[in-house]
Order: structure tokens, then C-alpha cells, then sequence
């Protein structure tokens, strides 16, 4: 399995450091802000499409979807 997390470079913290009682402000920023999912995935390197299928989102419409399951590939750098 492998995970993909998405968060934009600034997402809001939690004034209580406590998830569980955010506000609803904070809630909605987090969420807004922050994807994560995991499942396994294909590559086809011809075409440069990379083919996901997500056994597990933080956004449920994502689980089993076939629709939304290919990301294309423009450039690839190296981790640090």
C-alpha cells in the first residue's frame, strides 16, 4: 500500500491543539485545506498516467471510484 497526503503549504492550526474541539471555523479550514487516501496504483510510463485505486480517503466519494483515478504525470523530482 502506499499513501498520498495533499496539504496546502499553510493550513490553519487549532487554537486548542485539540482536534476534537475545534472550532467550526477550524474545522472547515483543515478540511477545506488537507486530502490524504491510500490504496494501490499503477504506472504506465508511454503515456505518463499514473492509475489509483483508493481503498481509503479522508473524502469517502473517493473510495472505490473509478472516475477520478488517473493522475497524469508532468515532471518527477527527487526526495530530499
Amino acid at each position: 500500500m502506499r499513501r498520498q497526503i495533499s496539504a496546502i503549504a499553510i493550513i490553519t492550526k487549532i487554537a486548542s491543539s485539540n482536534r476534537a474541539t475545534a472550532t467550526p471555523e477550524e474545522a472547515k479550514a483543515v478540511v477545506v485545506g488537507s486530502i490524504a487516501y491510500f490504496g494501490k496504483y499503477s504506472v504506465d510510463e508511454t503515456s505518463k498516467v499514473l492509475t489509483v485505486d483508493i481503498q481509503g480517503s479522508t473524502f469517502a466519494n473517493q473510495i472505490g471510484n473509478t472516475t477520478d483515478n488517473k493522475r497524469i504525470v508532468i515532471r518527477l523530482r527527487q526526495a530530499n
